[in-house]
């Protein structure tokens, strides 16, 4: 049996192509922010800190997954635009794909942070405030794929329609 999905009729009150339209720019003008700012703070790292320091070791790992993160990030999010523009449903998929895993491992990963904030330090609220926040950035982005994936469905339904009509036609 396939997995039944709750498909949203429009984008905060646009329609489905251009509410992914919208999502596809911001996306991308994210991810090309996140790949500069990445690319300064590991040369930032490499050229004051020294490699023995551990600091130095787990700052430009950490930046360097954020430059490959930022680099996927603006590939699926000029795909998506492009296969939103163009209608081309299945080029839609690898950014359904990325922003739900990206999605998923940000919300873990903050739940554990915030646990370890409320645990090591003494301001709570700090912990608390993360969780709230992360909470709120994942349900934002769960919206967004329902959308994205929604406009994938109405693009294949379409699809599937003028199949079939041409097929009565012969």
């Amino acid at each position: 049996m396939a997995a039944h999905f709750s498909l949203v009729p429009s984008c905060c009150g646009i329609t489905l192509k251009n509410g992914t339209l919208w999502l596809a720019e911001i996306c991308t003008m994210v991810g090309v922010v996140l790949v500069i700012f990445s690319s300064f703070a590991i040369d930032e790292v490499l050229y004051h800190w020294h490699w023995y320091n551990n600091y130095g070791i787990v700052s430009a790992s950490l930046h360097g997954v954020g430059l490959v993160l930022g680099i996927f990030q603006t590939m699926t999010s000029a795909l998506l635009g492009y296969a939103a523009y163009k209608e081309i449903p299945k080029l839609m998929l690898p950014w359904v794909i990325f922003y739900s895993v990206q999605t998923v491992a940000l919300f873990v990963l903050m739940i554990l942070f915030s646990i370890w904030c409320i645990i090591y330090f003494e301001p709570i609220p700090l912990g608390i405030i993360l969780f709230l926040v992360t909470t709120a950035y994942c349900h934002a982005f769960r919206y967004f794929i329902l959308v994205v994936y929604s406009y994938y469905r109405q693009l294949l339904v379409c699809a599937t329609d003028s199949s079939n009509h041409v097929m009565q036609l012969a």
